[in-house]
């Protein structure tokens, strides 16, 4: 049996590269969000069958 650390709440920043010009800034944020909502984080995330895992978008900049 395992025991895994139930964290309430967190946050952190990710910094993703984006090599193709055809994805715009738009689609990014969307599939952002709609990863956060259904497929999630970490071992127990909803993919696999989990209920933990999820976030949310909060903000997304542009960095050139």
């Amino acid at each position: 049996m395992k025991c895994f650390p139930l964290i309430p709440k967190w946050d952190g920043e990710v910094e993703i590269h984006v090599l193709d010009d055809t994805i715009t800034q738009e689609d990014l944020e969307e599939h952002l969000v709609q990863a956060g909502q259904f497929i999630g984080l970490g071992s127990f995330r909803p993919e696999n069958r989990g209920i933990y895992g999820r976030f949310r978008l909060v903000s997304l900049k542009e960095k050139r």
